[in-house]
């Protein structure tokens, strides 16, 4: 079967992506395209064939992926997809921080979020 792999992170490189790339290949991911990287440097994409169901890549890619600062998922290369919004956790996801105490400091309300997050 034909599958893209997507991935996203805070920062993505060519390095970043080479290592998880090496990863999946020696769980049996077979990549036969070139990686595409988006302007913006946040988003990896490169198709691959594989012979497992989509339930079973999507647990080897979750497997590949815990610990890392990389978010992704396996779509059938033929399904559109137009990326217009993405909803994530952000916090120690996209960004190293906890994004209501960066609100809060940015609205001078950091004492009184402060009291009650705690």
């Amino acid at each position: 079967m034909n599958y893209r792999l997507i991935l996203v992170a805070e920062k993505m490189s060519h390095d970043i992506f080479a290592s998880t790339q090496h990863k999946l290949a020696a769980k049996g991911f077979s990549f036969d395209s070139d990686l595409i990287l988006s302007d913006s440097g946040h988003r990896a994409e490169i198709s691959f064939n594989s012979v497992q169901d989509q339930h079973q890549l999507k647990e080897v890619l979750r497997q590949t992926l815990v610990g890392s600062a990389l978010d992704g998922f396996v779509l059938e290369r033929d399904h559109h997809l137009a990326p217009q919004l993405l909803i994530m956790d952000m916090d120690s996801t996209l960004v190293q921080a906890e994004t209501i105490d960066q609100i809060a400091k940015h609205v001078g309300r950091m004492d009184e979020v402060a009291a009650m997050t705690e």
